[in-house]
C-alpha cells in the first residue's frame, strides 16, 4: 500500500482516497512523528505501520525532505526549533514549514500545539519565523 501511495503522491484527489481506504480497512497510517522517521515517499516501519510521505505534502520539495533526513542522523528531532537549528535553511523555506506543519507534521512535538505555529505576536512574526 505504501508503494500505491507513493506512486499517486502528486496526484492529490487520488492520494486522498487512497488514504481514506487505509485509515478505513485499519491499517496503521500516521503523520505523527514524520520527521523523524518519513522520507519523500511512502514507507512503512519496523512496526508495520505506514509513514506518511513529506512529499506528498503540497508545497514540500525534494530538497527539503533531502535536508530533513540527512539531518536527522544524529538522532530524532526533539522540536520545530531543533529540527530549524539542525537542517540547512537554504534548503527549506518558510512555505515548507508552513504546510508541513499544517499537514500534522510537528504534531508529535507535544510542547507546541499546532496554531502556536501561526500566531502572532506583538513583533508580527509567527512561531514558525521565530524557530526558522
Amino acid at each position: 500500500m505504501a508503494a500505491v501511495l507513493s506512486n499517486n503522491m502528486k496526484r492529490y484527489q487520488t492520494s486522498n482516497v487512497l488514504y481514506g481506504r487505509v485509515q478505513t480497512n485499519g491499517l496503521n497510517s500516521f503523520r505523527s512523528g514524520m520527521f523523524n522517521e518519513s522520507h519523500y515517499k511512502f514507507t512503512v516501519n519496523d512496526e508495520g505501520a505506514i509513514r506518511f510521505g513529506m512529499g506528498a505534502v503540497k508545497g514540500v520539495g525534494a530538497g527539503a525532505v533531502d535536508t530533513i533526513v540527512n539531518s536527522r542522523s544524529n538522532g530524532p528531532y526533539k522540536s520545530i526549533f531543533d529540527l530549524a537549528k539542525r537542517v540547512d535553511l537554504r534548503m527549506i523555506n518558510k512555505k515548507a514549514f508552513e504546510s508541513l506543519a499544517y499537514g500534522g507534521g510537528f504534531d508529535s512535538f507535544t510542547d507546541t500545539h499546532r496554531a502556536q505555529y501561526f500566531f502572532s505576536d506583538s513583533d508580527s512574526s509567527s512561531g514558525i519565523e521565530k524557530g526558522h
